[in-house]
Order: structure tokens, then sequence, then C-alpha cells
């Protein structure tokens, strides 16, 4: 991975779990942290911060080692501002394919 990439795991844990968390997390962030956008997001590693960007795809790499899916937001790869890293234990149990899924979406 390129120097000044940020790149967040998810746990293996359930999706209702990840959502649960991820909206007490937003509230949290909501009250505590500034919002910042997919390229100052290097500036502020070790933070608790919100970052808000448009998912420009991804790719799965189902014969790496764990099979992560990576997410790229602020720019399409290999311009990417900012990777999302989803491991292949998740993924199996989504229930859907992610770069397809958050594909153009906007994220807060």
């Amino acid at each position: 991975m390129p120097p000044g990439k940020v790149v967040f795991l998810l746990n293996k844990i359930s999706m209702k779990k990840i959502y649960l968390l991820l909206f007490a997390f937003g509230l949290t962030l909501s009250v505590s942290a500034q919002s910042y956008k997919p390229e100052e997001a290097v500036k502020h590693v070790g933070e608790n911060i919100k970052v808000c960007g448009k998912i420009f795809g991804g790719r799965f790499f189902e014969t790496s080692k764990g099979a992560p899916t990576l997410l790229n937001m602020g720019a399409a790869y290999p311009a990417s501002l900012l990777t999302i890293m989803i491991p292949g234990e998740l993924r199996t149990k989504l229930g859907y394919v992610p770069e397809q899924h958050f594909k153009t979406k906007i994220f807060v």
C-alpha cells in the first residue's frame, strides 16, 4: 500500500452489530469530531475523526491472502485518497458485492 493511505479494517462481527456500532460511533463523532475530506484524513492518523466522501469503486482480491475487498474513496484507483479494506470473512456475510453496492455512494 502506498504511503499516505489510510486503511480501515472491519472486524469479524455481524452486520447488525457493525451498523449499530457505526451509528453509535457516528453520533459520538458528530458531537466531538470535525468532519474532514478524504485528502485530509492522512493528517489525522490516530485521532477520532469523521471522513466524508464518495466511493469511486473497488476491487475484490479473491486469490490474495484473506481475500480482501478494497473500496476507493475520494477518487478512482490509483488516485484514491482513502482506501477502506473489508476482510474476506466479513464479505461472505454481507449478502451483496461491496464494490458494486457502495460504488458512487457518499459516506458521511
